[in-house]
């Protein structure tokens, strides 16, 4: 009687562990993990600029692309009338890369760019082109490695604007505030595919049963 009493109540905790993990897939399944809490988001206060209002930017990458996004305070965003250029620091070191000025940190080897006088669709980097997909009040950007040039890692900033010509724009939104001009302080972040952390979970939650059952033999 001992014995099953010590089943009974060890089948009871894996039980609860096992519906535990499932709430986690499903979780994860359904939602994802949220971008803004995670680190590779830069904030920004509202009322700093009055057009292209940034705020949030937020640069997250896996083993093949860098995930670009930003959000604006809302009706702010104008995109047909927009410029911007997203700065990364590859290799973390502010002593290579461009020298610093009142609108580009020291330290940046490339930038994302985007022009609406020039292409209302597209970003440039080096001489490729990407889609740029518009939503309400934000942006988002996939970058592969490979046009990057780089694994990933990387400190990074972005300044905002209008369009004076197909090549030149007016900076008036700067995230983070206190990095232009100065070496880049925030860095890109690394996150594994939601597929690969959900296939884990599963397969642990299958353990957990497998064992819960062969104790109920």
């Amino acid at each position: 009687m001992a014995t099953y009493r010590s089943n009974s109540r060890r089948r009871g905790r894996l039980a609860r562990f096992a519906a535990g993990v499932a709430a986690m897939v499903v979780a994860i399944g359904a939602g994802g993990v949220s971008a803004a809490a995670l680190p590779g988001t830069i904030l920004d206060e509202s009322g700093d600029a009055i057009r292209h209002d940034l705020q949030s930017v937020s640069a997250t990458f896996d083993a093949t692309h860098l995930q670009l996004h930003a959000t604006f305070y809302q009706d702010t965003l104008h995109p047909t009338d927009l410029a911007f250029i997203i700065f990364f620091d590859l290799d973390q070191n502010p002593a290579t890369g461009l020298p610093s000025s009142g609108s580009i940190s020291t330290g940046a080897e490339i930038g994302v760019s985007f022009n609406s006088v020039r292409n209302r669709s597209a970003v440039q980097i080096r001489s490729d082109v990407l889609p740029v997909t518009f939503g309400v009040d934000a942006f988002s950007i996939t970058v592969p490695l490979s046009v990057l040039g780089d694994d990933g890692h990387a400190n990074f900033g972005i300044v905002v604007g209008e369009p004076t010509s197909e090549t030149t724009f007016l900076g008036r939104e700067f995230a983070p505030n206190g990095d232009m001009g100065r070496p880049l302080s925030t860095s890109t972040h690394f996150v594994p595919e939601p597929r690969s952390a959900v296939a884990a979970l599963v397969g642990l939650l299958c353990l957990v049963l497998g064992v819960a059952r062969a104790g109920e033999t």
